[in-house]
């Protein structure tokens, strides 16, 4: 039988080193042994602890570490029956938090680590390339914030349940390091899943001090690069068979879709709108709607035209998508500077699209294409009833092969279609498109060349994928130079178009670009030669999210040097 006397010393020890251990602060486990996960670590130049409560007190430097996150506070309570966290900031320094990297301060934090909930006062901080400065944050999981309706993740990319969601009350946003950020959103409630989005409800947007317009729409800022249409400013451009234009677009947001609007008015008293519905039936499945009333330049008419369809995503990354249309607008290069705009049926048409596939043995990459559909384009009279079948199959490949330079970066981008249809004739027609080009440069000039070919065999019974051989030049050159302050750059740019079968030069594009630190303007300027075509327009730029252009007014210009989506490469 152990001895009495000996039983009073082991606990007196027992009770000493525990003593000894909170003095030192070496760390106090507050989980239990069923939840290692949610296992706290408290550590500080100062631990007490409560029996009768339960609740442990640190302060000087206090550490709090758990899974999700790490605190640093001049003072901090557990209260191990509640599992609740509470930091308190004073004189000597701030309440500090650390989520998976990003930082965030604030004057209290109150987090219950059983429900993984948390709210964080007068909270400051970063989150990616944001800098967020606002009231109260709140910090939950991924199924609260779909329970509150606050994000779906029908609509969110690469996420689990364990993820964590923010959400801000009377914020201020910019990616702008400066006290005096050159621009800045300022919005009643901002919800972010790091490393997916930014859902910022209806901003003010102001240019340093200067408030530009009062957003009616909502704006969401893709984190993961893979939604690269984003635009916040009303729409200024000019063309030369419109006028000038003056317009806005945004999206109207909800739990498991959107309806993104467009809205312009030309001074050749044209006007243009469009409304695409996108709504998530499942994790992988969406359907969409298109109504939109466009100028046909060819035919000098305004009419409305309509698409629908849906969109099917396996989980390899695989694309299908089951489309009908009527009256789309589709343009068409048939020679550089040589653009012809159709009006198309499609009922229906079914297409299928590989995710990206690295090639070791040669550095590069690769993707699949198929597709099936029935068409008409009622461009010869009396065809009004035509429709043509038409079978295709195709191969992209891109690539940037390492040459030892580092001031030289060759790439290649190649694609090959075959095409089989269905008319009387049994035509067929092959299409390759090569570019071979490099970018290269020395200090303050930039310099990129491509030698662009296409290669037509057979031919279309219809008009609007009729396409023609051709053999292009591009040679384009800028010139940066630095602005009044350290972190201004004007860069100057002008890229022309060499058309081969013509011998002329059939492009001309010009463009004019401000960066400011945290933002760039770029004004740039096409003149289509062949066509006697100039169109101008502005585009905006978060110099933090260079893929994710603000664009004010029209974008679609071919430009050979761009890599194409989805692939990450060394920059242009």
């Amino acid at each position: 039988m152990i001895n009495a006397r000996f039983c009073r010393v082991l606990m007196m020890t027992l009770m000493y080193a525990l003593a000894f251990a909170f003095a030192e602060g070496v760390f106090l486990k507050c989980a239990s042994a069923q939840d290692k996960q949610n296992e706290v670590q408290l550590n500080a130049d100062k631990l007490t602890y409560e029996n009768a409560t339960g609740v442990a007190s640190a302060a000087g430097n206090v550490v709090i570490k758990n899974r999700d996150m790490r605190v640093f506070a001049p003072y901090a309570e557990y209260d191990t029956r509640q599992d609740v966290v509470k930091a308190f900031s004073d004189e000597s320094g701030t309440v500090t938090l650390f989520v998976k990297g990003d930082k965030l301060t604030g004057r209290t934090l109150e987090y219950n680590v059983a429900k993984r909930k948390g709210v964080m006062t007068d909270t400051s901080g970063k989150v990616d390339a944001i800098f967020f400065k606002g009231r109260d944050l709140e910090v939950m999981p991924l199924g609260d914030a779909l329970k509150q309706k606050l994000v779906s993740k029908k609509n969110l990319r690469k996420v689990t349940d364990e993820d964590m969601v923010a959400r801000w009350l009377d914020v201020e946003s910019t990616t702008c390091d400066f006290t005096n950020p050159h621009y800045r959103f300022v919005a009643k409630q901002i919800t972010v899943v790091p490393g997916n989005k930014v859902i910022i409800k209806n901003p003010k947007v102001y240019i340093g001090k200067r408030l530009l317009l009062n957003y009616p729409f909502d704006f969401v800022a893709s984190l993961t690069g893979e939604d690269k249409t984003s635009n916040v400013m009303p729409m200024v451009a000019y063309d030369s068979d419109k006028g000038v234009g003056v317009g806005i677009s945004g999206p109207f947001s909800w739990d498991s879709g959107e309806i993104k609007t467009d809205a312009v008015y030309w001074t050749d008293d044209i006007w243009e709108a469009r409304f695409a519905l996108n709504q998530t039936i499942s994790d992988r499945m969406s359907v969409f709607a298109v109504t939109e009333k466009t100028y046909n330049k060819d035919d000098e008419d305004s009419v409305w035209r309509q698409n629908w369809g849906m969109n099917y995503i396996t989980r390899h990354g695989w694309r299908a998508t089951l489309m009908e249309s009527q009256r789309e607008l589709v343009e068409t290069e048939m020679r550089l500077g040589m653009d012809r705009r159709y009006n198309l049926w499609r009922s229906p048409e079914l297409s299928i699209e590989s995710p990206w596939f690295r090639d070791p043995a040669v550095g590069g990459y690769f993707r699949l294409f198929g597709m099936w559909g029935r068409y008409q384009d009622n461009v010869e009279a009396g065809a009004a009833d035509l429709w043509v079948g038409r079978y295709g199959a195709g191969v992209q490949v891109y690539g940037e092969p390492q040459i030892g330079l580092s001031s030289i970066t060759p790439f290649y981008n190649a694609t090959f279609w075959y095409y089989d249809y269905d008319d009387t004739d049994g035509s067929t027609q092959k299409v390759t498109d090569a570019v071979l080009g490099f970018r290269w440069g020395s200090g303050s000039i930039g310099l990129a060349t491509a030698y662009v070919r296409r290669w037509v065999s057979g031919a279309s019974p219809l008009f609007w994928d009729r396409y023609l051989d051709k053999e292009d030049i591009y040679q384009q050159v800028s010139y940066s130079m630095p602005g009044k302050a350290s972190w201004e750059r004007w860069t100057v740019s002008v890229r022309a178009g060499y058309d081969m079968v013509d011998d002329k030069i059939a492009e001309m594009i010009y463009s004019l670009a401000y960066s400011k630190h945290c933002i760039t303007w770029e004004l740039w300027a096409r003149d289509s030669r062949p066509d006697d075509e100039l169109s101008i327009g502005l585009k905006f730029k978060i110099n933090a999210y260079p893929d994710i252009p603000l664009n004010l007014g029209q974008s679609d210009i071919y430009d050979p040097f761009e890599k194409p989506d989805g692939i990450e490469s060394k920059g242009k």
